[in-house]
């Protein structure tokens, strides 16, 4: 990646981080979680395609949440990347 590429992965990071630290956000993938696994608990003994459409909504919010975690990972090796970018540049000048 170049400079530029990095500090685009690290700029969208940023942006994540924010979103995550969001009160608004963090209710909403909690509410989501309970609203999935309170209707999963009382699915009737006979209901599997029920169960197995909750355990797959469950699932994708985990994805959602996986994904989102993901790209902060990438802006924290993006950092390092740009980091040692610099002292390359500083030792050429």
């Amino acid at each position: 990646m170049d400079e530029q590429d990095l500090r685009f992965e690290l700029d969208r990071a940023a942006e994540v981080e924010n979103l995550l630290r969001n009160p608004i956000l963090q209710d909403a993938f909690e509410a989501l979680e309970a609203r999935y696994s309170d209707a999963w608990r009382v699915t009737a003994d006979g209901d599997t395609e029920r169960r197995e459409y909750l355990f797959k909504l469950f699932r994708a919010l985990g994805d959602v949440q996986a994904h989102l975690k993901q790209i902060v990972e990438t802006g924290d090796l993006a950092k390092n990347q740009l980091e040692a970018l610099k002292g390359r540049k500083r030792t050429f000048l």
